[in-house]
């Protein structure tokens, strides 16, 4: 039988093709899509301008949300309005990110359940403070030492100047051989559906 010699030029031209596939896709593609993302944001927010004087159409106060972007690193919104970089914004009472771009016309507004996204809040019915940790999909996770006087349905607030809601413990993980417990936190807005916010 004769035995098959692996062809170095073959194997040196996959890696080629792959490293070649890699840099379009991060260098020409990505940019791609956020200059598609800010054009499309830019004809949305021109639009609102030619109906900004039909109050019965557009809410002067309101904040309009005109794109969302999402990966397996973060969530973002984009806003038809210049606000300054780390600025909540709200739903009501409801905490639901920080401006983390200011452009000329528009902004960039990162969710507070972003993968890897950090938050400080803290338990409203024990005061107990945690920093919440986000894994996307509307899921913030946070542990606390065992013994901690929290349960499922416990509600958790950021505070600066006033109460804003984070979420509330939608599952509680307790491990015996764990010195700390772990909490799933459900924000309660469905950011796929909002289409306004505010300050």
């Amino acid at each position: 039988m004769r035995r098959h010699s692996i062809n170095t030029k073959y194997i040196l031209l996959g890696v080629f093709l792959l490293f070649s596939a890699l840099i379009v896709t991060t260098r020409v593609l990505a940019p791609l899509e956020r200059f598609l993302l800010d054009g499309a944001a830019s004809l949305l927010i021109g639009t609102d301008s030619l109906t900004s004087h039909l109050p019965e159409i557009q809410n002067n106060d309101s904040i309009r949300v005109v794109a969302k972007r999402s990966d397996e690193f973060r969530d973002i919104l984009i806003l038809n309005r210049a606000i300054p970089v780390g600025t909540p914004i709200v739903e009501g009472d409801i905490l639901i990110g920080f401006i983390i771009f200011e452009g000329n016309s528009s902004s960039r507004m990162q969710i507070v359940s972003s993968p890897s996204y950090g938050v400080d809040g803290v338990f409203e019915r024990s005061g107990i403070p945690a920093r919440l940790e986000g894994r996307g999909a509307g899921i913030l996770e946070t542990r606390v030492p065992r013994g901690s006087d929290i349960i499922r349905g416990d509600t958790i607030y950021y505070d600066e100047e006033r109460q804003l809601s984070i979420g509330s413990v939608a599952r509680v993980e307790d491990v015996a051989s764990n010195p700390f417990i772990t909490l799933i936190i459900t924000h309660p807005i469905n950011v796929t559906t909002l289409t306004h916010v505010g300050l």
